[in-house]
């Protein structure tokens, strides 16, 4: 990798000044607890708030720094949980070095990068601020990480995918042993060079290795379509590490009248280990949104995650995104 950005370097001298585009957004709710026992409990927060800085060094080379912001969760403790600051704290979500044209249609970053599948589906969906996708629920995968990724488009956005290893940790967290941890994922549009239409159709598998401890493979893909009035798309996660096997599986349906109003349905059903009975859970959202400007969004949804064996907690929620 150090060879591939010595290259980049090598044309830094070709353009003229740098530029820097800033941007940012900002999730925020007010939410409703409709649990047993939570008594109406409810409150006004902020889910995550975004800075990003994105300079064009020269034709070859950019860099991308994202500061997020969310509150500091209680830390649980043998003892019980650790009351601490709550305040909503920055922390740095991106930070990478981009050679813009490593080949035709061809990128590479080094740093804290995006991730290969997550930031996809997010993509996709375009309601992160009502949720994250369903691997970032159950903590599978990361949207971020240290390391570096090679990715591509092709043909049109005929063939799009992205690959590369990183310390496997996730970007909020230390790397503590040897262990790294490749991922990769190909994507395949046929209707994209069409250009009104996308069927993208990806194939994601995340290897670790080196590492002494057991070692784990998330693999699966999803199926999406997307037009002018509907959004689709299905998943399925595998999770393995040691005699431990799970799955996961996500559907999403948004039908929508442009410029009026769109429609969002979800369920997720994760069984984090399926020789185990007892262990699984499922999620709804269901909500409606209306998108006052290109970045300024709201969603009225209600959300509903019902434990195998176990009571449900739910609850109505007003989000909103708001970006520049």
């Amino acid at each position: 990798m150090s060879l591939v950005l010595l290259a980049a370097l090598a044309h830094a001298g070709d353009n003229p000044q740098p530029t820097v585009k800033m941007g940012g957004v900002i999730y925020a709710h007010w939410g409703m607890d409709l649990s047993e026992g939570a008594d109406g409990a409810n409150a006004f927060d902020l889910s995550r708030v975004y800075l990003t800085a994105r300079g064009d060094l020269n034709d070859h080379l950019a860099t991308r720094v994202t500061l997020d912001a969310d509150r500091i969760k209680p830390v649980e403790t043998d003892a019980g949980d650790l009351s601490i600051d709550t305040k909503t704290r920055v922390f740095v979500k991106h930070a990478y070095l981009e050679w813009k044209d490593v080949g035709p249609g061809v990128k590479a970053r080094f740093g804290m990068v995006d991730t290969a599948y997550l930031p996809y589906y997010d993509q996709f969906w375009g309601w992160r601020f009502v949720s994250k996708s369903a691997g970032d629920e159950a903590k599978w995968l990361d949207t971020a990480d240290l390391g570096f990724q090679f990715m591509g488009t092709h043909a049109k956005g005929l063939v799009d995918w992205q690959a590369g290893v990183l310390n496997g940790e996730g970007y909020g967290k230390l790397e503590v042993d040897a262990s790294k941890t490749a991922q990769a994922r190909i994507s395949v549009d046929p209707l994209a060079p069409g250009g009104s239409m996308n069927l993208p159709i990806s194939g994601f598998v995340s290897q670790s290795f080196l590492g002494e401890a057991d070692a784990i493979t998330v693999y699966g893909g999803g199926v999406g379509f997307k037009q002018d009035y509907v959004k689709v798309w299905g998943e399925f996660l595998g999770r393995s590490e040691g005699g431990t096997s799970g799955t996961l599986i996500s559907a999403t349906v948004m039908p929508r009248i442009p410029d009026v109003l769109t429609i969002g349905a979800r369920f997720d059903r994760l069984d984090p280990d399926s020789s185990t009975d007892g262990d699984s859970s499922t999620k709804i959202i269901a909500g409606v949104g209306h998108d006052f400007y290109e970045r300024v969004s709201a969603v009225v949804d209600y959300e509903r995650v019902t434990p195998e064996g176990g009571d449900p907690t739910h609850g109505v929620y007003l989000k909103m995104q708001a970006g520049f």
